[in-house]
């Protein structure tokens, strides 16, 4: 079973792969564009995740956190 850090380095490493393939398909967008970007799909990560570990958790605030430290936030 992958452990919630696993978990947060594998939708890292997806979030980051995208960011580059758009940049790739994408030149006209600068920098700040595909931060705000990667901003967005971290935030649908979360939401998913911590959606799918609440329901699978009797504890969501510990689940938050963990999330939080495999994110390195």
């Amino acid at each position: 079973m992958a452990t919630h850090n696993d978990l947060a380095h594998r939708v890292g490493g997806i979030v980051h792969a995208e960011r580059e393939r758009l940049a790739r398909r994408r030149p006209d967008l600068d920098a700040e564009d595909l931060a705000a970007v990667e901003e967005t799909l971290w935030r649908i990560a979360d939401y998913l995740v911590l959606r799918h570990l609440h329901h699978v958790s009797a504890d969501p605030i510990a689940v938050a956190r963990l999330w939080d430290l495999g994110r390195g936030l």
